[in-house]
């Protein structure tokens, strides 16, 4: 998509692309490929791009939750964290909105001073 975009992930013809891509993998698959979907999609792509690998053992309901972390360190740890101890999305929301990281972060500044 980013292609045929030449790039730009805002553009007029990128909208009518996603339009036309939703429309499409709708009549052949079925549900879950509406706009805001894909768009989820493309972003989620962007942002893991950078990431070795992916777990199998996170759903797209995980990495939809993981992917609102502001950067690679935050998406690598909660990804991480996910894996280890099996958090459910539920629990991910709520070690996010805890800014786990960044309490983890604090402990260890404050043990080292």
């Amino acid at each position: 998509m980013e292609f045929e975009q030449k790039g730009s992930a805002k553009t007029e013809q990128g909208t009518d692309l996603l339009d036309r891509l939703s429309q499409d993998l709708t009549a052949e698959f079925g549900k879950g490929f509406s706009n805001s979907n894909l768009f989820q999609i493309q972003q989620f792509y962007l942002k893991v791009q950078n990431i070795q690998t992916l777990s199998g053992q996170l759903s797209w309901s995980h990495y939809a939750e993981i992917l609102k972390a502001d950067n690679d360190l935050e998406i690598s740890f909660y990804t991480r964290q996910c894996e280890k101890e099996h958090w459910s999305v539920r629990e991910l929301k709520r070690q996010m909105k805890s800014m786990l990281l960044h309490r983890l972060h604090s402990v260890k500044t404050n043990l080292v001073c």
